[in-house]
């Protein structure tokens, strides 16, 4: 049996599913807060309910889940799916397949997590049934973890949270209270995303992320057959009367139009405001008018709801991990254990240990920012470390335990039908890999 069995039976021996993982760690999170912060069980219920129902995490949850269904709609849509087929038609063995996927799906992450990460899973998807047809070996858990690499890099690329609220007016010096006056009133992206170091990281991870999983490709056929992704747009029965309207082209051209244009619009006023709602109004414009029509499109969205459930019945826990963590002192007290005994040229890696021990507890880089960022301007303040560094360094620790913390892997478990446990071993050997990486960038 190969290292990469031995891996993938000692992470299905020890790792949950992702919904199991979820209880699991609120368990966790309850008990250090009752332990370490002597919360009564009273108030770790009340800051848990807080996180549980936050109303701009439910926002959020509503996001994600219409980014997994709206992809859904586009990616097997007949235009987009004969795009991505001669795509993948180009690419003849799985080594191919592997540096494609990874090298794409990282540029992407970089560029816009969501894009990244929604592309990477369709393609591994894609990929797998297309090697299918044509009797390419392949495996497919080493797509999978292909396709999820984009995570590996989006915090330090341009959707990065720190990086992006640091560039904002005033936002540093209101993160910490007014309370440091060194504080700039803002800081460029050119001495965090787009710093020199930066962009060699993402570099060298480029060229190392994909040799990492080449090390393990398979030339056996995938474990299980897949069921590709089919059109459910056929319809034989004739439209009557007003059923007629949802089976026209021309309103789904006009409101799918309208949307495509009134999301570019508000992009071109204000460039910050790509993010989940410009990306869920790009997707669901452009399917609504590749489908040609109201009913067709909302057949596509109804076989990608299932996906969806994983989203909107886990992501609640997280953020009740979230509440006790944030509410109860949590997060705090577990950076200060890492910073106690640091100094100038130790502290940037304890905070990028820091973050990435936070981040399996919260798995969201704009709250984990919030929550830790106060802490972490203050020790730069401190010790005279530049600000930019210690931004970078929660920023490479956040995305670095995305790698086994499977929190942002549930929309390629829901598009692939793959289980954590098969693809996170190979995810976490190229955190190790990139751990490298940042460690270098960070002396510097």
């Amino acid at each position: 049996m190969g290292l990469s069995r031995h891996i993938e039976r000692l992470f299905r021996a020890i790792l949950p599913g992702p919904f199991g993982l979820a209880v699991i760690i609120t368990f966790i999170a309850a008990i250090l807060s009752l332990i370490v912060e002597k919360q009564s069980p009273v108030d770790i219920g009340l800051h848990w309910q807080k996180g549980f129902w936050d109303p701009a995490m439910m926002v959020f949850t509503i996001q994600m889940a219409l980014i997994l269904i709206l992809g859904y709609s586009v990616a097997v849509s007949p235009p987009v799916s004969k795009i991505i087929n001669r795509l993948i038609d180009m690419v003849n063995n799985q080594t191919q397949a592997i540096v494609l996927l990874t090298v794409s799906s990282m540029c992407l992450g970089w560029l816009n997590w969501g894009l990244g990460l929604l592309f990477g899973a369709v393609m591994a998807r894609k990929t797998a049934e297309n090697f299918q047809k044509r009797n390419i070996p392949f495996y497919f858990p080493l797509l999978g973890a292909s396709g999820y690499s984009g995570m590996l890099t989006w915090h330090s690329g341009l959707s990065g949270s720190a990086p992006l609220k640091a560039a904002e007016k005033n936002h540093l010096r209101e993160l910490s209270d007014h309370s440091i006056a060194s504080l700039p009133e803002t800081l460029s992206i050119s001495e965090t995303i787009l710093s020199t170091q930066n962009i060699f990281s993402f570099v060298f991870l480029l060229i190392l992320a994909p040799l990492v999983l080449l090390l393990f490709r398979k030339r056996n056929k995938a474990i299980d057959e897949l069921t590709p992704y089919t059109n459910t747009t056929h319809d034989e029965s004739k439209p009557i009367g007003a059923e007629r309207f949802e089976h026209s082209k021309w309103p789904a051209l006009f409101i799918g139009g309208a949307l495509m244009i009134t999301t570019m619009l508000t992009l071109s006023l204000d460039k910050d405001t790509f993010g989940p709602n410009a990306l869920n109004g790009l997707f669901l414009g452009f399917a609504l008018m590749v489908y040609g029509s109201l009913n067709n499109f909302f057949k596509s969205v109804k076989a990608g709801m299932e996906g969806a459930a994983a989203i909107i019945i886990q992501f609640p826990f997280y953020f009740g991990v979230m509440g006790i963590l944030k509410h109860g002192g949590l997060i705090e007290t577990f950076t200060q254990w890492f910073v106690t005994a640091g100094s100038e040229s130790s502290m940037p890696f304890l905070i990028m240990g820091s973050a990435g021990l936070v981040n399996f507890f919260v798995p969201s880089g704009g709250g984990q920012w919030a929550v830790q960022g106060p802490l972490i301007l203050s020790i730069c303040e401190s010790i005279n470390l530049p600000i930019s560094k210690g931004i970078m360094a929660m920023a490479y620790g956040d995305q670095l335990t995305n790698m086994l913390q499977p929190f942002w892997a549930l929309p390629l478990l829901a598009i692939t039908g793959l289980k954590a446990h098969q693809v996170l071993p190979y995810t976490f050997l190229m955190m190790i890999v990139a751990s490298l990486v940042y460690v270098v960038t960070l002396m510097y």
